[in-house]
């Protein structure tokens, strides 16, 4: 089995890279303002400080405010779509896993995305019991649904939406 990252995770870390960058960098250039502010030097930068202090501080509490809220957006992504009825669709979702699946990930993901409409998410290391390893060895992430078996192998977003139309609420 390939433990490589799938293109989704390559594409969060790189974008925490990025939210985590801005906010560093709006730190950093809130500490020059003050340094400079207090008649202190910081690598010549102090001219470029002094001419417009209120634009520094402006920039850098604006810089360091997107890569909080950037950072904020990646872990809580929502999806734009919406089922015709509104409500929680099943009573128990339980995701079958083994550590260092990128498709298990990728499918804990795109579910959390869909948490709205589906009760807490329940996953099961199949490498901890024997019968689900037999069972399901070669054909993990599995999506059980109410105790019925709904995803095997992957789980895409346009099927995971189709089922959750076609389910009524509780």
């Amino acid at each position: 089995m390939s433990t490589s990252p799938s293109e989704r995770q390559v594409a969060r870390r790189v974008n925490r890279v990025i939210g985590f960058g801005c906010v560093v960098a709006g730190a950093i250039g809130l500490v020059i303002l003050f340094i400079v502010q207090m008649e202190g030097k910081f690598l010549g930068w102090e001219d470029w400080v002094r001419k417009a202090p209120v634009l520094w501080g402006v920039a850098s509490t604006a810089i360091a405010a997107f890569g909080v809220r950037y950072s904020w957006l990646i872990e809580h992504a929502r999806t734009s779509w919406q089922p015709t009825l509104d409500g929680q669709r099943f009573d128990t979702v339980i995701l079958y896993t083994r550590p260092g699946c990128h498709l298990c990930e990728d499918a804990h993901e795109l579910l959390n995305q869909y948490r709205a409409w589906l009760p807490r998410v329940v996953e099961v290391n199949i490498d901890e019991q024997p019968d689900l390893l037999d069972e399901f060895d070669t054909c993990v992430p599995v999506v059980e649904c109410d105790g019925k078996i709904r995803f095997r192998g992957r789980v895409t977003e346009s099927l995971l939406q189709r089922l959750i139309e076609g389910t009524e609420p509780l």
